[in-house]
């Protein structure tokens, strides 16, 4: 007994009355992902991204395919294809957000999480998101601050040093503020928060996390 080969089964009966069902074609790739069948998955929304180049949701299913193959270049591609249909469209650039965040763009990811809190200010996932890239400056400017200490030990001017430590601090408290945020929008983000704040953040998983929710 397999339940994803027999929920493969119902995903088909559905897409044949509606064969651009989105949620369907997502739950049906999400399957054959579990079941190990990622090219064929990505067939399916290959397929539907043609027969429907308006629609936005199977070239999101198509990058969150290559972003679990591992392939971040089109994964972006896809996601950036996904935007210049729709530039608003909050699952492209939660996806997008998250990838600039593992590769340390923080500052463009901060801007991103803004424009989609601007519209759902209750979006847990994207404060989780946003307290990441505030926590990942503020980790950015506490290196910086060691590197400058030690470059004026021997000297009486550390203002530099200084200003960097105030916005090493500034960060590390809108990090705090946004995860507080996350966790009051969903409680169970507590313990996530919490690993986050002891330094076990696991780079380049939020994907995952979304795709799976």
């Amino acid at each position: 007994m397999n339940r994803y080969n027999d929920s493969l089964i119902f995903y088909n009966k559905a897409l044949s009355l509606k064969s651009d069902d989105e949620h369907a074609i997502k739950m049906k790739d999400l399957a054959l992902e579990q079941l190990g069948r990622q090219d064929e998955a990505l067939k399916i929304s290959q397929e539907v991204s043609e027969k429907n180049p308006g629609k936005v949701g199977p070239i999101i299913s198509e990058g969150d395919i290559y972003y679990k193959k591992g392939d971040i270049t089109s994964a972006q591609e896809k996601y950036s294809a996904a935007l210049a249909i729709d530039p608003e469209n909050t699952d492209a650039l939660i996806r997008k957000a998250s990838i600039l965040c593992s590769q340390g763009r923080f500052s463009e990811t901060i801007e991103i999480c803004d424009r989609v809190l601007a519209k759902n200010p209750k979006n847990a996932l994207v404060w989780l998101l946003k307290g990441d890239a505030y926590l990942g400056k503020s980790n950015d400017g506490l290196s910086n601050y060691k590197k400058l200490i030690d470059q004026y030990e021997n000297s009486n001017d550390k203002s530099a040093a200084e200003k960097v430590n105030e916005v090493y601090v500034e960060d590390y408290k809108k990090a705090v503020d946004s995860y507080e945020k996350a966790r009051t929008y969903n409680p169970a983000l507590a313990i996530t928060v919490a690993e986050r704040l002891t330094g076990n953040i696991k780079k380049g998983n939020f994907i995952d996390i979304i795709t799976t929710n």
